[in-house]
């Protein structure tokens, strides 16, 4: 299917814009003292793949990094976009939608495949707390919300990253940072797409300077629409989400960020049938009924770091709630092997809380460096998932599944 699209992109900046005086999160850093015939030399990146500040060089694992400027530029939004030109990696859940049957997983890594190990499935036959093979870190969250708007990088990490990122690592990790508030420079961004199928994509991020070298806040939105492909309500997506971050700096030693962002998804399901009759190029299009589903996501957390010299110390707290109602209709055509499907799923409450606190050497030069931290992670749902299957037995009859489940892990 061919689809047109149309980006127009307008940018404000006032100053340069310049990272966290104390604890900078860049995405390449030069040497000032450069001559100008060392122009032409391969710039470091910046990575914390290693929950340390490193360069791409030295980090020791296969580490593959997307500036946020470049992947603006490109269009490139949702998961799966980022990653698709990453070696060894394929998948990833729409950042931008969220959505699976009935109406969205708690999981954004569900769809996930790094080095051919795909995910387990949902628990009750949905997308919902699924422990996914790989794990997406947004600010050094996992499974953290609004990781595809205002990005300053992504790290792929392949291979098995359990020690350094824990739970659900196995295949890899993404790690995706958003832009941090910039405590000298006013700055805003902003990208408009209008595309067919009535798309509607905007973002934005305005950055605010409270107290020179002290405080700032930033703050960023992203807004998603389309009509469906076969229907203009079957298959349509509407997804809005806004996040905010304030940075507090008052000393050199010590920054504290603190953040809340929020994420709300509707899709629809169903609309049409498709048919085929008679040839394998010969397809019927029938109206049916349309799904609606909803999901919202919220999370609160904060960054405290502490230099106290020879050693720094790190503290994340976080916590996230999901909720989603929904309705999704699986129809085919009448005739033999037809399927007639309405799946009614609701999750509340759905709450993840977080602690992660990191102890690390700051000497760069060291002959030995060392880490140690630790990580609680503690999820409680409650969903009922009722499964209507239409006409699958003898002629006029249904069979009726109801799984109602309460885990906490």
């Amino acid at each position: 299917m061919k689809r047109a699209r149309f980006l127009i992109s307008a940018s404000m900046l006032v100053g340069a814009m310049a990272a966290s005086p104390a604890f900078a999160q860049v995405a390449a850093a030069t040497d000032e003292s450069a001559s100008a015939d060392d122009s032409g030399a391969l710039k470091e990146i910046i990575v914390t793949a290693e929950r340390r500040f490193n360069t791409a060089q030295k980090t020791a694992a296969a580490v593959t990094v997307r500036p946020g400027d470049m992947m603006l530029l490109q269009g490139r939004y949702e998961l799966k976009n980022i990653l698709e030109d990453v070696p060894g990696i394929s998948g990833g859940a729409s950042a931008s939608t969220n959505t699976s049957i009935a109406g969205g997983t708690d999981n954004p890594a569900t769809g996930l495949v790094i080095r051919g190990i795909q995910s387990n499935s949902g628990v009750g036959g949905s997308a919902t707390s699924t422990s996914s093979a790989a794990a997406i870190y947004t600010d050094d969250v996992y499974n953290g919300v609004g990781g595809n708007y205002d990005i300053a990088r992504a790290e792929i990490l392949r291979g098995p990253q359990g020690t350094l990122y824990g739970r659900s690592a196995t295949a890899g990790v993404v790690a995706l940072h958003t832009n941090d508030p910039d405590t000298k420079n006013f700055s805003g961004t902003g990208t408009a797409e209008i595309g067919n199928y009535n798309l509607y994509h905007f973002t934005g991020g305005l950055n605010l300077p409270i107290v020179t070298d002290k405080l700032a806040l930033r703050i960023s939105g992203n807004y998603f629409e389309r009509d469906g492909y076969y229907s203009k309500l079957g298959n349509s997506r509407q997804s809005t989400s806004f996040r905010a971050k304030l940075l507090w700096t008052p000393t050199d030693n010590f920054s504290a960020l603190l953040g809340y962002a929020q994420e709300f998804n509707i899709t629809h399901t169903g609309g049409t049938n498709v048919g085929q009759v008679g040839s394998p190029t010969n397809f019927v299009y029938t109206e049916n009924a349309v799904g609606n589903a909803r999901n919202h996501s919220r999370q609160y957390w904060a960054n405290f770091k502490l230099d106290l010299g020879s050693v720094a110390l790190t503290y994340i707290p976080a916590y996230r709630t999901f909720y989603q109602n929904g309705t999704s209709l699986v129809r085919t055509a009448p005739g033999p092997g037809a399927v007639n499907i309405d799946n009614f799923v609701s999750t509340t409450p759905d709450n993840f809380m977080t602690h992660e606190l990191r102890i690390n050497s700051t000497d760069a030069d060291a002959a030995f460096k060392w880490q140690i931290g630790g990580m609680y992670y503690r999820n409680s749902l409650s969903e009922i998932n009722n499964l209507f299957n239409y006409d699958l037995g003898p002629t006029g009859s249904y069979i009726f599944k109801s799984t109602t489940d309460k885990v906490t892990t």
